[in-house]
């Protein structure tokens, strides 16, 4: 089976594992609910560090820079990583869909 081809549970099950210095998940979210490229990330936007903000980070090689999730309290962490995981649905789904086109006219 070509490599290009592999499924979307072939991605998953080429993940790898959290390192034992990896960010502690919030309750509710599991590494296997996060596709390959998304990142969790939380960080206190006051002086005090009383006022925190999760967001969820995806940096895929398709991608110039990282894209970030909405950063406001007012979103669910799990509406976050939903965002998230379909921003790297829509990549895959885009380099999936250029390389069947290559291969269409590499064939012609």
């Amino acid at each position: 089976m070509d490599i290009q081809m592999s499924t979307a549970n072939e991605t998953q099950a080429n993940k790898r594992a959290r390192k034992h210095n990896a960010v502690v998940l919030p309750e509710g979210i599991t590494q296997q609910m996060m596709r390959q490229y998304v990142y969790y990330c939380s960080e206190y936007y006051d002086k005090s560090h009383t006022k925190k903000r999760e967001y969820f980070r995806v940096d895929h090689p398709l991608l110039g820079r990282y894209w970030a999730t909405t950063k406001s309290n007012k979103v669910s962490i799990k509406d976050k990583l939903a965002q998230a995981n379909n921003v790297v649905d829509e990549l895959e789904k885009e380099d999936e869909e250029e390389e069947c086109e290559q291969q269409t006219s590499t064939i012609s």
